[in-house]
């Protein structure tokens, strides 16, 4: 809530909302990036605790400094907006991710050109914004930027087709994949890529070290259209 002028020089916490920006930079009306925290978890197969991963994010973003010494500006003046957390249903995989894909296509909608993160929750949550994107496309072709130490190009998993491991099988037919870090997948995901044409692996092995020239390679295999999806 905006504090009444009278108590606004109290020392209040900075507000819950990502960087803990002010009422005038976080407005969504004015705001240019839109931030939908979607605290969902359903089918990890480690460890657990996905469903705190935007409260932790939104909760550590207040302690970040707002200029960046790299770029010489204060990215956050273009205003970011925090939405409510997405509560998803519990009735299955399946139907939570369709459930995202209907709330995401509504909040493209509402915010009218802005730049839309999805803070998960687990991995599996990406196919819905990343399909939803590829029908507003077209018929252009949309590159998939993801940063993951596993390929997630399982049919299914663990009895879903919607597992976390699963989530890049869900999109792959749509879209061309250009995976970053991966560090293990299961001979049926390499075949996959193999025979597809249109999934790029680049391995962790390949990408440490001093050599950077790796970086050029990823951005010539990305398309005009990027959608970046991290798995952490």
């Amino acid at each position: 809530m905006r504090v009444p002028e009278a108590l606004a020089a109290l020392g209040w916490e900075l507000p819950s909302n990502y960087l803990g920006l002010e009422p005038e930079q976080s407005a969504f009306g004015s705001a240019r990036v839109v931030v939908l925290p979607v605290p969902y978890e359903a089918t990890v197969s480690y460890g657990g605790g996905t469903r705190g991963g935007p409260a932790a994010i939104l909760q550590a973003s207040r302690y970040i400094e707002l200029y960046d010494h790299e770029l010489g500006v204060e990215p956050a003046s273009v205003g970011i907006a925090t939405l409510p957390a997405l509560q998803l249903t519990g009735a299955g995989p399946g139907e939570a991710v369709a459930e995202l894909r209907a709330a995401y296509d509504r909040v493209l909608a509402a915010a009218e050109g802005k730049f839309v993160v999805v803070l998960g929750g687990e991995h599996s949550l990406s196919s819905a914004p990343i399909l939803a994107w590829a029908d507003r496309l077209g018929g252009e072709r949309l590159s998939v930027l993801q940063l993951d130490a596993h390929t997630d190009l399982r049919p299914s998993y663990e009895g879903t087709e919607y597992s976390h491991a699963s989530v890049m099988h869900r999109v792959h037919e749509r879209v061309d994949i250009v995976a970053v870090g991966i560090r293990a997948l299961t001979r049926e995901e390499r075949d996959l890529a193999d025979r597809t044409g249109t999934i790029r692996i680049h391995y962790a092995d390949d990408i440490h070290g001093p050599d950077t020239r790796w970086i050029d390679d990823v951005v010539a295999e990305l398309g005009e259209h990027v959608y970046l999806t991290f798995d952490v």
